[in-house]
């Protein structure tokens, strides 16, 4: 009778037992159950949902994807690509601007270019908001700026009336306003008719064409003492070529040498803030040191960046006499559906920038010296032409942008998969530290070898298209011997400044330090690797 009696306490406690591990199964989110899928399972989800977003690149922007997507952790590789619209030297919105203080003023800098990149999403079980997605900026791509115009002089052009030829003469209007192709003329007279124009000096009157040269020096010093054109042994081909001042412009493209972006002013401010007697603001062909357009690549991780000097894990030298750094994650987050949980905005990103900078800088009104037959070209044949540096590595680090997402579906001009627009802008000003070359290393206008007294200087002009430019220098450091045709030209290099307190310091490069702010950037997020 006894086990009888507890039959019924038994069932009930069975009952009882059963309806609370219901009540926990329940409980248990779905995702939970996702996480003790096999590594295969959770692969052949994953692919699947890579299938619909290349087939409906909108549904990442649903919350049944964005589900789907946190229980797997899916990864979508996207390129970031700033939106240039349809004729760039107008449209291009995307801008930065650089802060020299006082003394040098600032830069409005357009930007072009594309990074590469990842978007991960977790699951919101694990504490997170639906649609946040982990962005992680991947080392490489390729930022794009227009060249940066650093120093001006009014000579060049500003100054009205100034000429090429009267370099070295104080009775004269020195400069390069008149060093453009459209003054030239036939080069009637001249020892070589490559590009079969010139431009003409006083001497034309004498029946001089172009540039004289002399048999001797000890004939050139008598000409620029006397003028006496009887010994003048013969004349060459001046020709800008890709040198021509009227070249250099202002406009929003990126990655043309001679664009200076959208404004070259330095101080862009009203009239009043430039007191009369001070120079007329400067014009783009007033720029007689400018980068080269700069090419950023987000930075690997964990690279450390000795900015006063050489190290083994730094190609180059840096800005000279500063502390070192040690270059870290570049990436952030974002929510698909509204601004990031406890932040005020929907995307937050930090990134650090590895760049290298040429410099380009433009000879105006050296000393007089004449050209001698059978001798190289000398320094004052260089008068209003243009030359490359070596490089300095740069590193722009800490750059935290914020802005917002649209989900923005649509198939590129060039064929690819758009799933959204981004704006964003920089939180804060940061402070960077920039050097450049002031050292020549190559010439900017095309050449072989070394030209002697009267073959052409360069290589590669023409009258009727655009003339050739050597290569930008790559792997060449500041103060590196110079090419064969500066080499013979005399151009030194540069010793260790005496006393240093700074190793390697020698005078060969600038340092600066600025203030960047970013007020637009607009770019597609396009699905894969586009570039």
């Amino acid at each position: 009778m006894g086990p009888e009696k507890h039959q019924p306490q038994r069932v009930a406690a069975m009952a009882t037992f059963l309806t609370i591990s219901m009540l926990t199964v329940a409980a248990v989110p779905a995702g939970a159950a996702t996480h003790r899928t096999t590594p295969q399972r959770r692969a052949a989800v994953r692919a699947a949902l890579m299938r619909s977003v290349r087939s409906h690149p909108g549904v990442v922007g649903t919350h049944a994807f964005a589900r789907r997507a946190a229980l797997v952790n899916f990864k979508l590789p996207i390129t970031v690509r700033l939106r240039q619209g349809a004729n760039p030297a107008l449209t291009n919105l995307n801008r930065a601007t650089v802060d020299l203080g006082a003394s040098l003023g600032q830069r409005d800098i357009a930007l072009g270019g594309h990074l590469p990149a990842e978007l991960t999403f977790h699951d919101s079980f694990d504490g997170g908001a639906l649609g946040n997605v982990e962005i992680t900026l991947l080392p490489g791509g390729d930022l794009t700026t227009n060249a940066i115009p650093l120093l001006w002089n009014e000579q060049v052009s500003s100054t009205p009336g100034t000429q090429w030829y009267d370099a070295g003469n104080p009775a004269g209007n020195p400069g390069c306003g008149s060093f453009v192709n459209a003054g030239a003329v036939p080069s009637i007279g001249t020892a070589t008719t490559t590009v079969g124009r010139t431009l003409e000096s006083p001497l034309a009157t004498a029946g001089v064409h172009g540039v004289p040269y002399f048999l001797t020096h000890a004939d050139a010093d008598a000409f620029a003492a006397t003028g006496n054109t009887g010994l003048v042994a013969g004349s060459v081909e001046q020709f800008p070529g890709a040198d021509d001042v009227s070249l250099l412009r202002t406009d929003r493209a990126v990655g043309d040498p001679n664009g200076l972006g959208p404004d070259v002013d330095p101080f862009p401010y009203s009239s009043a803030s430039r007191p009369a007697g001070l120079p007329p603001a400067p014009n783009a062909r007033d720029a007689v040191l400018r980068t080269a357009p700069l090419h950023l690549a987000i930075a690997v991780p964990g690279t450390e960046f000795a900015e006063q000097g050489p190290s083994p894990a730094q190609d180059g030298l840096g800005p000279q006499g500063s502390m070192n750094i040690v270059i870290g994650k570049s990436g952030g987050s974002a929510n698909l559906f509204g601004k990031i949980p406890g932040k005020d905005t929907q995307i937050e990103i930090t990134a650090n920038f590895a760049t290298k900078i040429t410099s380009i800088l433009r000879e105006v009104d050296p000393d007089v010296g004449g050209l001698v037959a059978g001798q190289a070209y000398n320094s004052r044949s260089f008068n209003c032409r243009q030359f490359w540096s070596g490089s300095v590595q740069n590193y722009l680090n800490d750059i935290t942008l914020v802005g917002s997402l649209r989900i923005a579906p649509g198939i590129t001009p060039d064929g690819h998969l758009r799933i959204a627009k981004a704006s964003l802008a920089s939180d804060d000003p940061w402070d960077v530290s920039l050097a450049a070359c002031l050292l020549p290393y190559s010439a900017f206008s095309a050449t072989t070898g070394v030209p002697v007294v009267p073959a052409d200087e360069f290589t590669g002009q023409s009258s009727t298209g655009a003339s050739a430019t050597n290569p930008q220098p790559t792997g060449v450091l500041c103060n590196a011997p110079p090419a064969a045709q500066l080499t013979a030209a005399s151009v030194p290099g540069l010793g260790p400044l005496p006393n240093s307190v700074h190793a390697n310091t020698d005078g060969s490069q600038v340092s600066v330090a600025g203030t960047i702010t970013v007020p637009q950037i607009e770019a597609d997020i396009l699905i894969g690797d586009t570039q």
